[in-house]
This record gives C-alpha cells, structure tokens and sequence, in this order.
C-alpha cells in the first residue's frame, strides 16, 4: 500500500481519516492482533484519540497491539527495538551539566566574547535552545563551525562541540540527540520496525527535517503509513509559507530522498454551523487577512500584565455563569501556560468557578520545590 498524505482544511475532521483507517486493518486481521503505531503530537490528543476509538464502534469494547508515541517516545522505542538504549540526559541535569562546561571554559578563560554573561541563567537556557534548534535541523558542530563568521558563531561552535563531546563521553543523549541515534540505527537496520502493520501520524503541523526523514525512513519498513496535515486555504500566506506548507514540502523531500511515492489525498470543508469569528481565526492562522472579531464567540483581551488579564476574564466568566451560561461553552485560551498558570490556580478558588485546567502547574515551580532544586 502507498504511503498517504492526507491534506484537509482546519475543522475537517483529519483524525476520523486516520480512525477509519485503523478500524479497516483492524477488522482485515480479527485474529492476527496487528500492530499499530499511532504518533500524536500531544497527551491531550492521546486521550481524545482513545475514546473516539472507542465511541465509533459500540460493539467493541476495546482493541489491542495499538500503541501511542510522541516522536520523543518513539525515538526510544526504536533504539530499544535495536537493543541499544541510550540514558537520557533530563532537562534540569542537562542545564547544570552546560553550566559546568562554560564555567569550565571560564575558568581557563576560553570565553573572550560571552565572558560576561557565561554564568548566567538566561545564557545556559538560550543556549540549550539554540543547541536544540540546530539538532532539529541536524546541524553538527563541524557544520556550524565551517558556516560560522563571527567571533560569537565561533565561540558558540566551540561550546557545541564541547558539549557533545562531554555527553559522548558520559555515555548520554540529549532528547534531539536520541533522534539522530535513531533515525541511524533504523537506515541501519529497517527490520526493527518490519512487524507494524499501520502508521498512523496525526495532529502535527509542523516536522523537523529528523522528524520528517524519520518517518521516511520507517515508511522503508510499514507499507501503511497516513499522515495528516492541515491544508492552507488560498494559497501561501502574503509574507512566508506557513508552516503547514513549509512541512508537507520537508515531507516530500525527505519521502523523495528515501525513493519513496507519497501520495497526496486532499478532503474538503464540511459545511457546518460554527461561528463566523471561528472561520475567521481559522483564516487568519492557516491563511492570509486580518482577522476581526465581532466580540460574540471571540473576545481577545489585552491588559498590562497576566495577572489583570486573568482576573478580567475569571469576572467575565463568572458573570457569564450567573446569566446560565454553560461551563462547557466557555473556553480561555493563553499563549504561554506558565505565565499565567499561577494566577488561574488562584483565581479557581478566589471565584469559585468550576475551572478545568488542562495543565496543572508543574511541581518544580512551587517555591519550596524550586528552592530545594537549587540547593540538590
């Protein structure tokens, strides 16, 4: 079978694609159990991915061999396959370890342009995500040294290659560092992924270049591969390609360079009753416009700082419920969860409302916490 690239409008519906293309496999093997890997982007789709597999068939109860990775998961599931597990250096150890190297390279005074700021926390966290963003875009520390021009580029490839030389050598892997091991091993060896009989890739909009060459790459081995992606209404937006356009083109080219055909299936809008501040959005994030709000589905709130904001909304949306508006029918949405998790935290109890948060705030941000952190 093909591999499918599945292009749809936002609100199309792409997971039901993909669902009725696992209920096919499923009910073509009753007894042969096969195995099925379903890549989501995030926990939440896990769960809603779960139950609307469950929802559209009443006469079964549950199904099995199905496993769910984000593509961190399944970096580890693939090197685990290959019986060559890698330790995984975690966040906060891997920003003590930066730390220690650059006061390292301070100390011997290797460090003649960021000297001032080397042992700062902001430095070590911008530099982890630059380190990041140049292992997405498998950019080695001998490439960046070869494209470097400035004293700063060059001081910042010394750091890199030190770096990874330091993780080599302590016999750990950074999270993007686990994807290059990854994607090796499987050119390498094809086989550890031969048993999946479907591969299923949905709710991402955007794929790294490993990410994309990954799925290439398994695609050598699993015949039944659907991928989904959001279709960008009216072509490109005026400026840049967005970046739906910018990862079905990283797809194809990746697809091309393993030699393999990715077929492109388009679906169109479903014609459905949402509010004309929705289609709006829509148009505005994945198209080109501006988009005004009419104030009745969307209200954007701007204030001087997030506590204001929060408690702005929290005293709309009590009035809101007093009025009978139903809970379910109201939805806040924030760019940056940590900025504001705090103040929904407390504005729940101060207001008394019935406040779902998808994402509790994380336990090393409770003061105690974050000081007993510091002290280890």
């Amino acid at each position: 079978m093909p591999q499918i690239l599945h292009l749809a409008p936002v609100g199309a519906d792409k997971t039901s694609i993909v669902l009725a293309r696992l209920r096919e496999v499923m009910q073509a093997q009753p007894h042969a159990l096969p195995t099925v890997w379903a890549l989501l982007a995030t926990r939440r789709q896990q769960l809603n991915f779960r139950q609307r597999l469950i929802d559209q068939d009443e006469g079964v109860a549950s199904y099995f061999n199905i496993e769910f990775f984000n593509f961190y998961s399944l970096n580890a599931r693939l090197l685990k396959l290959a019986r060559q597990p890698v330790r995984r250096l975690k966040p906060l150890s891997r920003l003590s370890l930066i730390h220690r190297l650059l006061a390292q390279m301070l100390a011997q005074d290797e460090l003649a342009y960021f000297h001032r700021i080397a042992d700062t926390r902001g430095f070590v966290a911008i530099l982890a995500e630059l380190i990041d963003e140049l292992k997405q875009a498998r950019v080695d520390f001998a490439e960046f040294k070869a494209a470097a021009r400035s004293e700063k580029d060059k001081e910042i490839a010394e750091i890199y290659r030190r770096y990874q030389k330091l993780l080599i050598q302590s016999g750990f892997a950074d999270v993007e560092g686990e994807g290059w091991l990854a994607l090796a091993k499987l050119r390498e060896r094809p086989e550890i992924a031969s048993n999946v009989a479907l591969l299923l890739v949905d709710g991402y909009d955007q794929f790294t270049p490993v990410q994309a060459q990954l799925l290439a790459a398994l695609s050598q081995s699993i015949s039944n591969v659907h991928i989904t992606l959001t279709a960008v209404p009216n072509g490109q937006s005026e400026a840049l390609p967005h970046r739906s356009v910018l990862a079905r083109n990283r797809l194809q080219q990746a697809f091309a360079g393993a030699r393999l055909d990715l077929a492109l299936e388009t679906s169109e809008a479903r014609s459905g009753d949402r509010h004309k501040d929705l289609e709006r959005l829509c148009q505005r994030i994945f198209g080109n416009g501006r988009f005004e709000s009419s104030g009745e589905a969307i209200k954007l709130v701007e204030m001087p700082s997030p506590a204001e904001e929060v408690k702005s909304v929290l005293r709309k949306i009590k009035r809101q419920l007093l009025d009978g508006v139903q809970a379910e029918d109201i939805l806040v949405a924030v760019r940056d969860w940590d900025r504001y998790a705090t103040y929904f935290e407390s504005g729940r109890d101060e207001y008394e409302l019935p406040l779902l948060l998808h994402y509790e705030r994380s336990l090393q941000t409770v003061p105690v916490i974050a000081v007993l952190i510091e002290l280890l």
